[in-house]
């Protein structure tokens, strides 16, 4: 059976010849042209990259791949925003086509290289920009201490500061390139202060309770020690355990820093003892089978 034939009705509507039309027809405007067609936007050298990335797609020789993968990933990445999964699959089939291939392995580790070394001329480009930051936490302590975590984007870990970290440009800029590898171009004089002014608008207040303290971790990590199901006695371990014997609790510096740990919170040998001595602990030293145990006292009330 033979298709239907289909009559288009004409409306009485001219009929324009595709071969004899007017030549002006053909010529559409420049922005249907680059929204058809977004090569069309590129400029002379940016075409010529693309063409050149093209051919080095093809696969190349050994003595070439490690050059060549170098550039393909700082192509890619640019392209996809920094979007590595989606450039190591491109250079996946790239390297499968060279003679021989690379070792994956190197592979990855040059688009992850190029790919930290693109986010970081991102971040240096846009050091004035509040946005930024992810969030910045603004954390008031019972006894009036304030501290900043100051998170900036795309990086995990966060800036702690204090105060004076965070309203010297100095010592701001250094906690900047602590955490990032860095340096911030900072504005100056009246420019900073305004600058940092509208950074703090971002910040969260949070409260912080006794019990989320350093000084409350302490004394929690005490209590626990003390619990009459695990009461240690034996003074030899006290670098492991805390120790009671008649009227006293003994500790070791080491095992409140190992304690401290445990609950997220770094902290300097200074600092505990400073913290220690808020609780009334001394530090002693005593003499157990022929050794000197260098150790906390605080009275068992």
């Amino acid at each position: 059976m033979s298709a239907p034939q289909w009559t288009i009705p004409r409306h009485n509507q001219p009929v324009v010849d595709p071969v004899d039309s007017p030549d002006d027809l053909m010529d559409l405007p420049q922005s249907v042209k680059e929204w058809f067609w977004p090569a069309s936007r590129e400029s002379s050298s940016d075409k010529k990259e693309r063409l050149d990335v093209q051919t080095l797609l093809i696969g190349v020789q050994k003595g070439q791949r490690n050059d060549v993968c170098a550039r393909l990933a700082g192509y890619y990445l640019r392209i996809t925003k920094g979007d590595v999964g989606q450039t190591k699959a491109i250079l996946g089939v790239w390297n499968d086509r060279n003679s021989p291939p690379l070792d994956w392995k190197e592979v990855e580790r040059t688009v992850e290289s190029i790919g930290k070394r693109q986010q970081q001329e991102e971040i240096k480009e846009e050091y004035t920009d509040n946005k930024l930051f992810k969030r910045i936490e603004k954390l008031i302590y019972p006894d009036g201490e304030v501290r900043y975590r100051v998170w900036v984007d795309g990086f995990e870990n966060y800036m702690d500061m204090s105060s004076e970290d965070f309203t010297s440009r100095v010592r701001f800029k250094n906690k900047f390139f602590e955490l990032t590898d860095i340096s911030p171009k900072l504005p100056k004089g009246d420019k900073w202060d305004d600058w940092l002014t509208e950074t703090m608008k971002m910040a969260v207040h949070i409260h912080v309770g006794e019990d989320e303290t350093p000084m409350g971790t302490i004394e929690t990590i005490i209590s626990e020690g003390c619990r009459k199901d695990i009461l240690c006695t034996d003074i030899s371990m006290v670098k492991t355990n805390i120790v009671i014997v008649d009227d006293s609790i003994f500790f070791s510096m080491k095992y409140i820093s190992d304690a401290l740990l445990s609950y997220g919170i770094k902290m300097d040998a200074r600092k505990i003892g400073q913290l220690l001595r808020r609780f009334k602990c001394v530090k002693k030293e005593k003499n157990v089978s022929g050794i000197t145990l260098k150790l906390w006292e605080k009275k068992n009330n």
